[in-house]
């Protein structure tokens, strides 16, 4: 009896590990856009600290990664 439930976790260990496979091999080919809400103006350091980040997130996902800021407290 022990043996059956054990075979039943390698199995589903197994499924959860494919299916984990596809899901990031589909999410890795597409774009993903990020928020990044703050409650100062964008010419304070929170803005220029976002462009840096922007850009250094673009440069190390090959332009497939990046942010959308919302300065000002746009989002409430």
């Amino acid at each position: 009896m022990h043996t059956g439930n054990t075979t039943r976790r390698f199995f589903f260990g197994v499924l959860v590990a494919a299916a984990s496979a596809i899901w990031a091999g589909s999410a890795a080919a597409q774009n993903r856009t990020f928020s990044f809400a703050y409650d100062q103006p964008p010419t304070t350091a929170y803005g220029i600290a976002a462009n840096i980040f922007d850009a250094k997130l673009k440069a190390l996902s090959g332009g497939k990664m990046n942010i959308n800021q919302f300065p000002g407290a746009q989002l409430g």
